[in-house]
């Protein structure tokens, strides 16, 4: 008998249902170890897919930081050859190769750089998955280079370590008519005796003096006191001080700010375009001390901003104050009128009860006695935001200028390194390529006597081809001496010395049309001059930056730039730069020429004329800023996968 007969019907049913589930486990099982097996080679297989895509696009990655990375560099004038980066991240090697500026190609730099005159360059750039790795990729591109010279634009019609004095009738124009950007700037203190305008701005870095009629300067900023004589000094910006104001009679068309007191003189003889004359068109804000308008009336047409006291005039002059807040002291009214508005901390002081507006008027406590003043509220003691743009706050202003609880106030100007331009041959092949350079050795009759200079250069300049580059390197044992120098430029001339130049009576510079120009003239005594010396001023708050100091040669007179009578420079007028760490002096004023002067310091007997030109230097480069301003152009003008 066969066993499922002798069990119970149901018994044989749930028998049935079991075996059946034993075989579908079964069946299910062996489906899923071959899908497990279906999935994981297919995850290997993807695995090993997505690694070797990884490392290509990284590949790729490199090769194009590489790219990126040459063409920066050639963008800072440094026109590399090779550079092998494979054991770092990203890692890459590059090749560079170069054509001439007529095309042509130039010979295999092989390593380290050239220089010279180059048209184009192309870039090979192979990119590793990694430092070490075998996977690469390779991308090419082609750039054209213009301009192979590096330099810095530097922005200032005069420059000078030291203090600088402009006398008598010295006139610094702006580079076009209403430009207003021949701007001074001074590391030292600022001294101004000159009858005539400053189109620009003047910042100095200590102490300004300025007398007479320094007339139609744009903005000061000085980083100690200001004192304008009771001088007639016309300003069409900005007075901003870290110290103290003499403003004088003097008439400023902006804003008047300080960090201590402002005193105002007898009124001005000028006015804000129309109506009566006026002293200071905008407001007056002493962010940390006091205002003083002058006895015999000096009016202002903005408002006056004190931390502490405001002092008016016994005699009030129109325009009247528009409003006065005083954030911790008193407003003395003596006989002056507020027209808007008036804030005091303490008790207002007056000499006539009429001259106070009691609906504009309030002070920290309300007086139930006539004249009577409301309680300020403490929104009211606030000193607004005035425009000044010359120049930094501390903190950054947002709102306002100051509360009583909250103190700002002027920065000092930012202190700006002297720039260096070397002499050295490194310094030469790098920064002046694409510049002809011809040394002078001592024993040239060029450094024997001026009639040897005049004559030398007048035969370097007339072999000249028209537009070139040429830089006249003197190695000759004491200053290059000129006398009745007179030069036609065909191209861009600069003169080099160690030791100083020396041109006696008048030098004439002259950029004939017919010759293509203006062209420019640059006078240098390079930084690693004779006797110079840097001193490295990181100890005084100032990381990078050097100031130059000068020592006497022999004959006497440090490596200056010495000019015995004037500079006349012919039309069109070429440009002209006067660079040394030492002095630069001019004895006579002459008619002037475009261009700029840096020096350790400044000598104008007879003062000085320059009308701002925006030049460049190759191989200017100024400690402790962001770095060297190149004026070659690497333009990308293809990009290809080479694989």
């Amino acid at each position: 008998m066969r066993l499922n007969r002798l069990l119970p019907s149901a018994l044989r049913g749930e028998s049935r249902e079991r075996g059946s589930a034993i075989v579908n486990v079964v069946i299910l099982t062996a489906v899923s170890a071959l899908v497990v097996l279906a999935v994981g080679g297919s995850m290997v297989a993807a695995s090993g897919t997505t690694i070797s895509a990884r490392n290509q696009v990284s590949a790729r990655a490199a090769a194009d930081a590489g790219l990126n990375w040459a063409l920066g560099e050639l963008n800072r004038g440094y026109f590399l050859c090779n550079a092998d980066r494979r054991g770092e991240t990203p890692a890459f090697e590059v090749h560079v190769a170069y054509r001439s500026e007529s095309n042509t190609e130039l010979a295999d730099c092989g390593s380290g750089t050239v220089s010279g005159p180059i048209g184009a360059a192309v870039i090979t750039s192979t990119g590793l998955a990694g430092p070490g790795s075998s996977v690469t990729h390779q991308l090419g591109a082609e750039a054209q280079i213009t301009l192979a010279t590096s330099g810095s634009e530097l922005n200032q019609a005069i420059f000078t370590e030291s203090a600088l004095n402009l006398s008598n009738d010295s006139v610094i124009e702006g580079s076009a008519p209403g430009a207003l950007d021949g701007d001074i700037y001074t590391n030292g203190d600022f001294d101004c005796r000159t009858q005539n305008r400053i189109e620009g701005s003047v910042v100095a870095l200590g102490t300004m003096n300025i007398w007479n009629t320094c007339a139609a300067m744009e903005s000061v900023w000085g980083g100690g006191n200001m004192d304008f004589k009771q001088s007639d000094v016309n300003l069409s910006g900005d007075v901003v001080a870290y110290g103290t104001i003499q403003l004088g009679r003097a008439h400023v068309a902006g804003d008047v700010i300080a960090n201590g007191n402002i005193t105002l003189g007898d009124q001005s003889n000028r006015n804000c375009g129309s109506g009566p004359n006026v002293n200071v068109c905008g407001s007056i804000v002493s962010l940390a001390g006091s205002i003083a308008l002058g006895q015999n009336g000096s009016p202002v047409a903005g408002g006056l901003y004190a931390r502490s006291n405001i002092t008016l005039s016994n005699n009030p002059l129109n325009p009247l104050p528009t409003e006065a807040v005083s954030l911790r002291g008193t407003v003395d009214l003596k006989g002056g009128k507020v027209a808007g508005r008036l804030v005091s901390y303490n008790a207002v002081a007056y000499n006539n009860a009429g001259n106070i507006v009691s609906a504009n008027t309030c002070a920290r406590t309300a007086r139930t006695t006539s004249p009577i003043w409301a309680a300020c509220a403490e929104s009211a003691y606030t000193l607004p935001v005035v425009s000044a743009p010359i120049a930094t706050f501390e903190p950054e202003i947002t709102s306002t200028m100051g509360t009583p609880a909250e103190t700002f106030a002027v920065a000092k100007p930012p202190r700006q390194s002297f720039p260096l331009v070397a002499s050295d041959p490194a310094a030469l092949s790098s920064h002046w390529s694409g510049w002809t350079v011809m040394n002078v050795p001592a024993s040239d009759p060029m450094c024997a006597s001026s009639g040897g200079f005049n004559s030398g250069i007048t035969s370097i300049v007339n072999s000249t081809p028209q537009a070139r580059k040429t830089l006249v390197v003197f190695d000759c044992a004491g200053k290059v001496n000129a006398d009745n120098f007179t030069v036609n430029l065909r191209g861009n001339l600069a003169l080099m010395s160690r030791q100083g130049f020396v041109f006696g009576n008048t030098t004439s510079v002259n950029s004939p049309a017919s010759y293509g120009g203006p062209y420019s003239l640059l006078v240098i005594v390079p930084s690693d001059g004779a006797g110079i010396s840097w001193t490295d001023l990181t100890s005084a708050g100032y990381p990078g930056q050097k100031k130059p100091s000068c020592s006497p040669l022999a004959g006497g007179y440090s490596a200056d730039i010495r000019f015995g009578n004037t500079i006349q420079a012919g039309t069109p007028r070429p440009q002209i730069f006067l660079y040394t760490p030492c002095d630069v002096f001019i004895q006579n004023r002459g008619n002037g020429f475009d261009g700029q002067i840096y020096s350790g310091t400044g000598s104008y007997p007879a003062g000085i004329i320059i009308k701002r030109a925006v030049m460049t230097v190759p191989g200017a480069e100024v400690p402790g800023s962001p770095g060297t301003i190149s004026e070659s152009s690497a333009r990308l003008v293809s990009r290809y996968d080479i694989g």
